[in-house]
């Protein structure tokens, strides 16, 4: 999905409800690409706003007051960092697009298409109130966008393909994490192994006892690391989808999530996911 919009300059839109792992997974992404990262509020959903968003973003100065300023400010710079970067597409991903407004929407996928970015957009696929005079902005924008990409809930091996990249390997911890990670979500689960990656410091990897510390300091009652079980009187957080046997380990299994060895843009290092 990223490599899409890398390699041929697509823009790719993300779409899922809250706590699917879309900005955990971006933020991941956005640090081992090298990429810069932007989370739309609501002071920042009109076009003129948007721009001194996007320009604190790519940390450039400027004294401008006018949209129009603004808007060739930001061309100027990216155009000139796309050729320093020898012809290397830019990444950038805005979060939380659905705050912005058409206009503004429909100004950030012209920069998009200027300055030959290569572009991903998440949000959870609603809009903001729509006017009339909106109608042709949002036609635009629904021709201008690329790829859609509907999140799924969570599986067995996305559990385990996360649950790797913060260093579970011991057969109990893999299936506490599945069984974690198949009754919560993304945002949960990270929130958990961060927690439990803290209490594993200084040993080889994160084990059972860590998880079930850290499930107990995370709810507050022993009987939280019932959650870690796979037969437990918390509910699914998605009823009626099925809970899979834990698959068996191939004797020479490595983690294929890349390790990030390059600087966070967002000033935010706190997400580590998986590739989507």
């Amino acid at each position: 999905m990223i490599a899409l919009s890398l390699d041929f300059g697509e823009p790719v839109h993300i779409v899922s409800p809250p706590g699917y792992g879309k900005t955990t997974g971006l933020k991941y992404l956005i640090r081992h690409y090298d990429g810069y990262h932007c989370q739309v509020g609501q002071t920042s959903k009109s076009a003129r706003d948007m721009y001194f968003m996007l320009l604190t973003t790519f940390d450039i100065y400027h004294d401008c007051r006018t949209t129009r300023d603004l808007r060739d400010k930001l061309i100027f710079t990216l155009d000139l960092k796309g050729r320093l970067s020898g012809g290397k597409r830019i990444l950038m991903a805005v979060d939380e697009a659905q705050t912005l407004e058409a206009t503004a929407q429909r100004e950030l996928l012209s920069i998009q298409e200027e300055c030959n970015l290569a572009f991903v957009m998440a949000g959870n696929g609603e809009r903001l109130a729509t006017r009339r005079m909106d109608k042709g902005a949002w036609e635009q924008v629904a021709d201008r966008l690329g790829e859609e990409v509907n999140l799924p809930p969570l599986d067995e091996q996305d559990c385990e393909i996360i649950g790797c990249a913060f260093g579970v390997e011991e057969a109990a911890a893999r299936a506490a994490v599945i069984n974690f990670g198949l009754r919560t979500n993304v945002r949960r689960l990270v929130r958990l192994l961060t927690r439990a990656e803290s209490l594993a410091a200084g040993t080889a990897s994160v084990r059972l006892a860590h998880l079930q510390q850290a499930v107990t300091a995370i709810y507050g009652i022993t009987s939280a690391r019932d959650m870690l079980k796979p037969d437990s009187k918390y509910p699914p957080l998605f009823p009626g989808r099925p809970r899979p046997a834990l698959p068996p380990r191939p004797s020479a299994y490595k983690c294929s999530v890349p390790t990030p060895s390059t600087p966070n843009h967002t000033g935010n290092d706190d997400s580590r996911c998986f590739e989507m």
